[in-house]
């Protein structure tokens, strides 16, 4: 994150192609979680929205620190929100 913030481009590639070749067991998307943190702070919304759905489809818990976290304030919340794990969508309001 640090990395990412910092603009220090080869530290927060490095550190999301790690984490994309985690294999360690019971991750339920943490490492997509903060693939999607990482894209965030570096302004790529529609990635880390990307990221965030499949973590969230790996089984990430999507709780208050989902919507308070500043690194994912830059994200668009239409496009992640709005839509749940299992693929079905919200109606607009």
């Amino acid at each position: 994150m640090l990395a990412a913030r910092d603009h220090d481009t080869a530290t927060a590639d490095s550190t999301v192609a790690r984490l994309a070749t985690s294999t360690r067991p019971f991750l339920f998307g943490r490492h997509l979680l903060w693939s999607a943190r990482i894209a965030g702070a570096r302004g790529d919304r529609e990635l880390a929205a990307a990221r965030l759905n499949s973590a969230f489809a790996a089984g990430s818990e999507f709780d208050i620190l989902t919507h308070t976290d500043p690194d994912r304030f830059a994200i668009n919340p239409d496009s992640v929100f709005g839509a749940t794990p299992n693929g079905r969508g919200r109606e607009p309001l």
